[in-house]
């Protein structure tokens, strides 16, 4: 371990290898004092194979050196047994036969990861895949999906971190914690932009969980760290991994080989994502744009394992102070299927299908906040099954602005509505806004009067959800329960 300690944490030291072998000799004398019978002066590494095991260990090897020669002297008495270690300090088990009922036990109770799942949930329409929630469209359409790894990749500079960053000030505004792990960045940057994009400095202290790591998860140094990551993944809604190149580099991995990228993802960013926030890397592209495809440069297993959705990202209008710029994010993969169905159809030249999701439009003419629009794509399939599912309608923005007029206290007016989505992370126009509202009245899902300064205020008249509205690509077509029931009379069947 010594050597392998000295290699790895000799990088990112000043003194490289004397210091970090100092370093391996503190963190050596600390261990030894605490285990009883090892002197503090002599390294384990330092000794033979043999002077390092413990008695149990040497006890073991024993037994199993006695069994060996008894199996070659009488293979007749051993043909049918198989014989178990005993560690030290256990009790000895009994020898089982070849087969045995208590084997097949023993393996069955034993972790794996191979395991089948129980279906009943998925199979009975409780339990629902995925709906994308994270990093909101004007619309009110969800781009990032929770639980599942995401992706941005593509040319150094098209804005791939001002996206995330744009994400982030999403979550945070509306005081959901976010865990940002930058290899390329440093805070000062991170919390300048994000205070630009109108986060306060309380909710960054209070939701933003920042690290920027200089070895890998697993190394000694920052295993706690690590550990309090996945702590933090537990309430994040958003996790931000900046990028995925370094971070491979860091642990040791090569980003063209299949096998690594495998490794990587169940060991980072897959661990992450099974605490619930959404997680999503970002990924250079290769340099040469008719070679590129739709994934992220390196092994093709970077687009294979993604199990959210892979957007490559272009800047069409530059971005920087004192100008307006436009960032554009195509899916290439949308494992889950419930974002591409609002995207737009584009072909890039080399042949690669990628589908326009959203347009980003950052204004940054003023040097004190940045004013960001995240658009619908400009071309919208238009044939008239789409226009009867009512894809026209903004419903995702519907159900916020039904939300705030259930819970306000007072009956908002149009302002007030405008300023309670602003505070949830809205970056909706105030046309799209109107629209919404007007579905709303239309369909009475909403009510109004006159109010103060002959204002018109907004009453709930009932609560307006996606899921239950035939004409939003959110809705779900569910039967009654008598309807349920009428079934399982008909089909004999328990649920």
């Amino acid at each position: 371990m010594k050597p392998r300690f000295i290699a790895e944490v000799a990088p990112d030291r000043q003194g490289k290898e004397r210091e970090a072998a100092r370093e391996w000799a503190s963190i050596l004398s600390g261990a030894m004092e605490k285990v009883n019978g090892v002197q503090s002066h002599v390294d384990p590494c330092e000794q033979s194979k043999i002077e390092r095991m413990t008695p149990g260990e040497f006890d073991e090897l024993t037994q199993n050196a006695a069994a060996s020669q008894m199996e070659e002297s009488h293979p007749e008495a051993v043909q049918n047994t198989g014989t178990m270690p005993v560690q030290a300090g256990s009790t000895p088990v009994a020898s089982v036969q070849n087969g045995s009922m208590e084997s097949h036990e023993a393996s069955k109770n034993a972790s794996s990861s191979w395991q089948f799942e129980d279906l009943t949930q998925l199979a009975s329409g409780i339990e629902l895949p995925p709906t994308p929630t994270v990093f909101q469209r004007e619309d009110g359409q969800g781009l990032f999906y929770r639980g599942a790894v995401n992706d941005l990749h593509g040319e150094p500079g098209c804005g791939k971190s001002m996206i995330a960053q744009i994400a982030t000030a999403q979550e945070l505004k509306a005081d959901r914690d976010v865990i940002y792990i930058d290899y390329e960045d440093s805070a000062r940057n991170v919390v300048k932009r994000l205070l630009l994009l109108g986060v306060s400095g309380e909710q960054i202290i209070g939701h933003l969980h920042y690290v920027r790591p200089s070895a890998k998860p697993s190394s000694p140094t920052s295993l706690g760290g690590w550990r309090e990551t996945l702590d933090y993944a537990d309430t994040a809604t958003l996790a931000i991994i900046d990028g995925v190149t370094s971070c491979l580099a860091y642990a040791g991995l090569d980003s063209n080989s299949g096998d690594d990228i495998a490794a990587w993802y169940n060991t980072m960013p897959r661990l992450i994502s099974a605490c619930g926030p959404a997680v999503v890397l970002i990924d250079h592209v290769v340099k040469s744009k008719d070679n590129r495809g739709r994934y992220a440069g390196g092994s093709m297993q970077k687009l294979a394992l993604i199990d959210g959705i892979s957007y490559s990202v272009d800047m069409t209008k530059p971005v920087g102070k004192g100008v307006k710029g436009t960032i554009v994010i195509k899916s290439g993969k949308d494992r889950i299927s419930e974002i591409e169905e609002h995207c737009a159809v584009s072909w890039s030249s080399n042949g690669s299908h990628l589908r326009e999701a959203a347009r980003i439009e950052i204004n940054s003419t003023d040097p004190k906040l940045m004013r960001v629009t995240i658009a619908r794509p400009n071309m919208m399939p238009s044939d008239e099954t789409t226009r009867q599912r009512g894809l026209e309608r903004p419903t995702g923005l519907m159900e916020k602005i039904s939300r705030i007029i259930e819970n306000a206290p007072e009956e908002p007016n149009q302002t007030e509505i405008i300023e309670l989505l602003k505070d949830d992370g809205s970056s909706a126009r105030k046309t799209t806004v109107l629209t919404a509202i007007n579905r709303l009245l239309e369909g009475e899902w909403i009510s109004n009067r006159s109010g103060r300064n002959n204002r018109n205020i907004y009453a709930s008249v009932r609560p307006y959800r996606q899921m239950n509205d035939p004409k939003s690509d959110a809705f779900v077509d569910r039967m009654s329960r008598e309807e349920a029931n009428e079934l399982d009379k008909e089909n004999h069947l328990e649920i």
